[in-house]
Parts: structure tokens; C-alpha cells; sequence
């Protein structure tokens, strides 16, 4: 269903597209600044795996693997309208291929969820204390902080059933769960530093919008792109 309300969606979207406008910005992009945003990228998300294998800290995994596993999340979603497919996809591979247990790949996940969210607070903030006109993101910064509260609340919600309700101990997933949070819970200086690596992830995917608004001639303040790829992500 997915797929054919993306699908829908798609073509409507190209039906209206001046394909001769489209042909003449090509023809015009500078291919260096699209190689480059290539490699920023990449490292990004070499900081996002290595963020992600910090939060793993009762399992042994490499960065290089959780790096594959989140392209592979990245490329599953490309099928779908929504991201819909990146985390049950990466839950899979690590549970089934790399035989992890499933309350830490949960606990990890909800834990980068929590980290995304508080960081584009912090970066949206920041930038609208810069940009010249703050009011059009005011509405986008209280959402991202509203969301991240509530993350953190079900994050530590669920996390106390799996401790504390006898009857979620009996399901498989909530067991592990619970054990796994308080687990990466008591590693702060690993927390932390995952949150640094979620800061400068953020802001590299921003430095690769204004990279590729660079190789099509707009004339776009870095702080403006950031703000908007960081809203476009939420």
C-alpha cells in the first residue's frame, strides 16, 4: 500500500515538472560540490555508526558493520513514501544475521531516536538565533522539543515495564528491554559522547544541502539550509 500511494504521489509530482528547466540546472550543477557533499556524507555517516556502536555497550559489534547495516536501513526506505522500513529492516540484520539481542537493538534504537530529536533542538535553536527571520522555524523548534519529550518518556516508560510489571517480564522483547536501557543508562560518558557524534552527524548533513545548493548557484545561508534539512528530517 505503501508503495502505491508513493508511486501516486510520485507521478503526480512529475506530471508537473518542466523537464526542460530541469535539463538546463543539470547541465549547470558543478560536479565538485556534488562530489563533495558525496564524501561529507559518507563521513556522517561513519559518525552515525560509530555513535550507534557507543550505545551498544553489553554487545560486541564493529562500526564497519553497523555502518553497512544502517545503508542498508537507508536503501530499504527508498521503497517507501515515509521511512518506514529503516529500522525494521536494521532490527532484522542485527537479531537474525548478527545474532544481537533484540532488547539492546531496541534500547540502542530508541536511545538515537531521543539523541536526533534533542540535537536538532539544540542546532534549530541555535540557528534561529542567527537567521535574520527566527519566526518562520519559532513553530518547528517547539514540535522537535515536544516530540523529544515525549521520546524520552515512553523510552523510559517502556523501559520500567520490562523492569517492574510481571507481566511484560513474561514477553521476550520487554525482558530484554528494560535490562538493556538501564544498562546503557549507567555508561553517561558514553551517552555523552554519542550525543557530541549526533551533533556533528547533523550538522554535516546540513553542510551537505548547502554543498548542493552551492553546485546549483542558489544563494543560500548555511544556517537557513540547515534549519531547513533538519525540519525536513524531523
Amino acid at each position: 500500500m505503501g508503495i502505491v500511494i508513493g508511486s501516486g504521489l510520485g507521478w503526480l509530482a512529475i506530471t508537473g515538472i518542466e523537464w526542460g528547466l530541469v535539463d538546463t540546472t543539470l547541465k549547470s550543477t558543478s560536479p565538485q560540490w556534488l562530489v563533495g557533499s558525496l564524501l561529507v556524507l559518507a563521513i556522517g555517516f561513519y559518525l552515525r555508526a560509530l555513535r550507534w556502536k557507543l550505545l551498544f555497550v553489553t554487545e560486541n559489534i564493529t562500526t564497519g558493520r553497523l555502518f553497512l547495516v544502517q545503508f542498508s536501513g537507508a536503501g530499504a526506505t527508498t521503497f517507501t513514501p515515509i521511512r518506514l522500513l529503516s529500522e525494521p529492516v536494521q532490527f532484522g540484520i542485527l537479531t537474525l544475521r548478527d545474532n544481537l539481542r533484540s532488547g539492546s537493538v531496541v534500547a540502542t534504537m530508541g536511545v538515537e531516536r531521543v539523541l536526533d530529536l534533542s540535537s536538532n533542538v539544540v542546532i534549530i535553536g541555535s540557528c534561529l538565533i542567527i537567521a535574520s527571520s527566527p519566526e518562520t522555524f519559532s513553530a518547528s523548534i517547539s514540535i522537535t522539543a515536544g516530540f523529544s519529550a515525549i521520546g524520552i518518556v515512553l523510552l523510559l516508560g517502556v523501559g520500567l515495564l520490562g523492569t517492574r510489571w510481571r507481566t511484560a517480564r513474561k514477553l521476550p522483547l520487554l525482558a530484554a528491554f528494560g535490562p538493556a536501557l538501564e544498562a546503557l543508562s549507567s555508561q553517561r560518558t558514553q551517552v555523552a559522547w554519542s550525543f557530541a557524534l549526533t551533533m556533528i552527524y547533523w550538522i554535516l548533513v546540513g553542510v551537505t544541502g548547502w554543498m548542493v545548493a552551492q553546485s546549483l548557484d542558489m544563494n543560500i545561508s548555511f544556517p537557513s539550509i540547515l534549519m531547513v534539512v533538519l525540519v525536513a528530517f524531523i
